[in-house]
């Protein structure tokens, strides 16, 4: 079974188009989780009335408008509706190449417990020349340079998701955090196919960044922390999550 978690804030503009690439991709069994962080504009009604029983819908509880935050505990709550053997995450305004999901349960039964593919950028036009990644994997580089797990590229296994949940309090990157741990934890692959149509727009609440170095600093110490814990806890157990061989 199929989990594709989609959180949602005022993207009525494309959410449509999104949901449509996925559903085409889906088995009967198969799930799209819906979390809404109290949008104010036609997101829910555009959803309902594509009127697919795959899709469900759950609203984040209390709601927030701190962007970071609003974006990674909306994921959370959306990985914690799932109930998927293997969990894709998805943005609400991009569009998905129609062999992303066979081509990653292609990995997924060579053993990999979590798997990212590269991406092109794009607005109006798909143009798969522009890849930010360029065909070179991009990962085994957090703790030095800048975080580089895209969320709306990545799926994994429910080995993964046990392990990254619950989410560290005051998260700002949940991807980074799915991705990071999975080195510790489990087998990564990245594949050198752009999988993904990511769509830059004045709106993308993902671009906000924190630029204060005394914050990166910070953030970077928290997150070497919050992540040396869990994978002593993984590796013991003691959070529950096991790993099926």
């Amino acid at each position: 079974m199929i989990s594709v978690c989609v959180a949602t804030y005022n993207g009525s503009k494309y959410i449509k188009e999104q949901l449509i690439s996925i559903l085409e991709q889906l088995g009967d069994n198969d799930e799209i989780i819906i979390s809404d962080n109290c949008s104010n504009d036609s997101t829910i009604e555009i959803i309902n009335k594509i009127d697919d029983p795959r899709i469900k819908i759950f609203q984040i509880k209390p709601c927030s408008n701190v962007p970071h935050v609003a974006i990674t505990f909306n994921f959370e709550n959306a990985l914690k509706k799932a109930k998927g053997d293997f969990v894709y995450l998805s943005d609400q305004d991009d569009i998905w190449d129609k062999n992303k999901i066979s081509i990653f349960s292609k990995y997924f039964e060579e053993g990999y417990d979590l798997i990212v593919s590269d991406f092109c950028v794009f607005d109006k036009n798909i143009d798969i020349n522009n890849r930010p990644f360029k065909g070179k994997s991009p990962y085994n580089n957090y703790l030095i340079f800048s975080p580089k797990y895209f969320g709306c590229c990545m799926a994994f296994n429910r080995y993964i998701k046990d392990c990254s949940l619950p989410f560290p309090k005051n998260l700002p990157l949940h991807d980074s955090w799915i991705g990071c741990l999975s080195e510790f934890v489990g087998n990564v692959k990245f594949i050198n196919m752009p999988l993904t149509y990511r769509r830059i727009h004045d709106l993308n609440a993902s671009e906000n960044k924190h630029n204060k170095l005394l914050y990166k600093i910070s953030y970077r110490l928290l997150f070497f922390i919050s992540l040396l814990t869990r994978v002593c806890n993984v590796k013991y157990s003691r959070n529950g999550c096991k790993k099926n061989n």
